[in-house]
């Protein structure tokens, strides 16, 4: 994420902050108090946000599931335990462990003993994995082949000649115009060697 994208997704949540504290946390449609969320009246206009309940905002996302409102986005939070140090002990990645306490629907307050064992218990008998995010399941993926035991697949896609950026466009049935990364319109043509003489 560049800088700027970062700083404007923080004077969104800030935005969004204040413009449901304004409104006392209240949907300003049907005056429910309860899964309360900022929406955007103008895409990425933070002056355009009003505060909505999960089913008044769903309606005004109606290509959107409803549920998707509806869960809770956040990841558990323990009051003496984090999930950070919790997964540097069991030596899987922390999304690992907040997959594992959604599952056992282990609540936010305070982690029991009870609750952080059926946690190590349940990646312990998992799979062999050590965690489900893309960078792991690429390594386990070549540890798989190196060991014999998994076939290495191949996908088609595009190398820019410019910046040797890869990637698989979404739309398959046309060639891409620029390269994703460089921007380059020339990706498919390699650059020209400089003679002795020329100018930059």
């Amino acid at each position: 994420m560049t800088t700027t994208a970062a700083r404007q997704e923080n004077e969104t949540r800030i935005a969004s902050i204040r413009v449901k504290t304004n409104a006392r946390y209240t949907c300003q449609e049907c005056g429910c108090t309860e899964k309360i969320q900022a929406h955007h009246e103008t895409p990425k206009d933070d002056s355009t946000l009003v505060v909505l309940c999960a089913d008044c905002h769903s309606k005004r996302h109606p290509r959107i599931p409803s549920q998707l409102f509806h869960t809770k986005s956040s990841q558990p939070y323990w009051e003496n335990k984090s999930a950070s140090s919790l997964a540097r002990d069991i030596g899987v990645h922390p999304r690992t462990v907040w997959r594992a306490a959604k599952r056992l629907s282990i609540p936010d307050g305070v982690l029991t003993k009870e609750a952080e064992k059926a946690i190590r218990d349940s990646l312990r008998s998992g799979s062999p994995r050590s965690c489900e995010c893309l960078q792991c399941s690429r390594r386990d993926g070549q540890n798989l082949v190196e060991a014999g035991a998994g076939i290495q697949v191949k996908i088609a896609g595009y190398r820019c000649d410019r910046c040797t950026h890869e990637w698989v466009p979404r739309d398959k049935t046309r060639t891409p115009s620029v390269c994703p990364s460089c921007k380059s319109t020339c990706w498919d043509k390699p650059r020209k060697e400089r003679k002795e003489g020329d100018t930059p």
